[in-house]
């Protein structure tokens, strides 16, 4: 190279930082899914309740006492729906989490879906961290961004009625993950736990202990 010269770049500068910025994007690429899960999420901050969270929240009685939650987590009639004809429906941990919920936040709907916000960014980045660890790291970057913002996700992210799919979500991500790791005892104890208490978030999770199982 000749003095004064200009090294020489294969790739036009603009296209260079976008490069490199990707390329630190994929050393974090569980932090970069949650950044995206709040970011695409966050006008939901600003609602109030919609579909059955009146039924489930606002107009729970259940909700005020602690016979209430006890009532919640042994019966499948006590989480009401909106629709009195829905048929009854058993999901104990996710009672759980709206009995704590409405002890801690009680009507205010701003933290309440930021409550719904955090674990939708907290599934984002369970799914990124399995990813990771399957050998897809490169390709968890794109796949946990397009998860975390995709508009599918607003069906349990914008009412509040959707959180036991987000909890039900987090906990069989969890279990997979611990099925995966190298320390068998308290990893299988907690691949145990997870599998088993996500079906009681929502029974769209029934076969997670069978298919935790088979692994």
């Amino acid at each position: 190279m000749t003095p004064g010269s200009v090294p020489y770049d294969p790739l036009p500068t603009g296209a260079t930082r976008i490069a490199a910025w990707l390329e630190g994007c994929s050393r974090y690429p569980g932090a970069l899914a949650v950044l995206t899960a709040v970011a695409s999420h966050a006008a939901s901050l600003r609602h109030g309740l919609i579909f059955d969270d009146f039924a489930i929240l606002r107009d729970s009685a259940a909700l005020r006492t602690l016979s209430g939650l006890v009532q919640m987590m042994s019966s499948p009639r006590a989480r009401p729906e909106s629709d009195p004809s829905a048929s009854p429906v058993f999901r104990p941990l996710s009672a759980l989490l709206d009995w704590l919920s409405w002890q801690i936040f009680r009507s205010e709907t701003f933290a309440q879906h930021a409550l719904s916000v955090a674990l939708h960014a907290l599934v984002s980045f369970l799914l990124v961290r399995l990813l990771v660890s399957m050998g897809f790291r490169h390709t968890a970057l794109g796949l946990g961004v397009l998860f975390a913002a995709h508009p599918a996700t607003v069906v349990a992210v914008a009412p509040l009625a959707g959180r036991d799919v987000l909890l039900g979500a987090a906990l069989l991500l969890v279990a997979v993950l611990m099925v995966r790791t190298k320390e068998p005892r308290p990893a299988g104890l907690l691949a145990f736990l997870g599998a088993t208490a996500s079906p009681l978030c929502h029974e769209v999770f029934w076969w997670a202990p069978l298919g935790l199982a088979s692994m």
